[in-house]
């Protein structure tokens, strides 16, 4: 089954990306009753928009892959290509 999903600007301080509910008409009453704040959306004006997309559920049963990641950089800061470390 497909989730729909809803980012606004900034939504990150506020616990965004959240699933919305198909049946949502109005999606500014629908963030501002979910914790979105009124000043992000006055802010915007006119050209407020926010950014949403469907994505699959995960089974309950899914365990996802740990892996352990080690950053290198250059000497000028730039990071090198990941090097996976083996699992014990």
């Amino acid at each position: 089954m497909k989730r729909k999903m809803i980012d606004p600007p900034s939504g990150w301080k506020y616990g965004f990306p959240k699933e919305i509910p198909e049946h949502v008409d109005d999606t500014t009453k629908w963030l501002l009753e979910n914790g979105y704040p009124e000043y992000e959306v006055k802010k915007m004006g006119d050209h407020f928009f926010v950014r949403g997309w469907y994505e699959e559920d995960v089974p309950k049963t899914y365990k996802p892959k740990i892996v352990d990641m080690v950053l290198r950089t250059d000497n000028q800061g730039n990071v090198l290509p990941q090097k996976e470390i083996k699992q014990k």
